[in-house]
């Protein structure tokens, strides 16, 4: 979903902790985007639906490789934006 909005994301040591008022709250000022819940106690990815939210829980690695495929190349670490060669500037 790139450019699909913000990314929300809530981190807790158990997903029952899990309360979605507030990320509802802010769903409601920003209706597009993805919504992840990180928990130490899930073991694989699973879906939540909240009225008109799809809340996705996750362990930190699935988080990790969810973004790391939604972000664009040329942000990624490693690549080159272009127009830059990577050098330092004289100075």
């Amino acid at each position: 979903m790139k450019g699909g909005g913000p990314v929300a994301i809530e981190c807790k040591r158990k997903s029952s902790d899990f309360d979605p008022k507030p990320l509802l709250v802010f769903r409601r000022l920003h209706p597009a985007g993805r919504n992840f819940v990180v928990a130490t106690d899930v073991r694989r990815l699973f879906e939540h639906p909240d009225g008109d939210v799809l809340l996705r829980f996750v362990d930190l690695s699935t988080l990790i490789t969810e973004l790391i495929q939604e972000r664009p190349l040329a942000t990624r670490r490693g690549a080159r934006l272009p127009g830059r060669s990577g050098r330092k500037a004289d100075g």
